[in-house]
């Protein structure tokens, strides 16, 4: 059922995005202790969620003395979608595209347990 919800969100909030939208990360399209990414691009290569993951193969994230301590990225810019999608409180992830003049925008939402 949560899986439900969260897909019937991210189309949502698809259906009211314009061409050329860029999707807020924490208010406005996006509901509220969610995420939203987006990739626009004529790029037909590479999938979204893999641009996004691999942004930790390009940096580092500085672990905390105490091996139980949650992992947080603090001012690591390069690294926000990464973050983003894995994070410790979310366990499920949902995705929608949309093709406007040839671009595709991805929308993926994280729910938070």
């Amino acid at each position: 059922m949560k899986c439900l919800i969260l897909i019937e969100k991210i189309s949502s909030a698809l259906r009211r995005a314009r061409c050329g939208t860029r999707y807020p990360t924490k208010c406005g399209l996006i509901p509220e202790r969610s995420c939203g990414q987006v990739e626009q691009s004529q790029d037909k290569e590479r999938d979204a969620l893999d641009v996004w993951l691999s942004e930790i193969n390009y940096t580092s994230i500085d672990l905390h003395e105490d091996p139980k301590a949650y992992v947080k990225c603090r001012s690591k810019n390069n690294l926000i979608n990464y973050c983003n999608l894995v994070r410790y409180d979310a366990s499920r992830i949902g995705c929608a595209k949309k093709v406007c003049d040839g671009k595709t925008s991805i929308l993926c939402l994280t729910n938070k347990e």
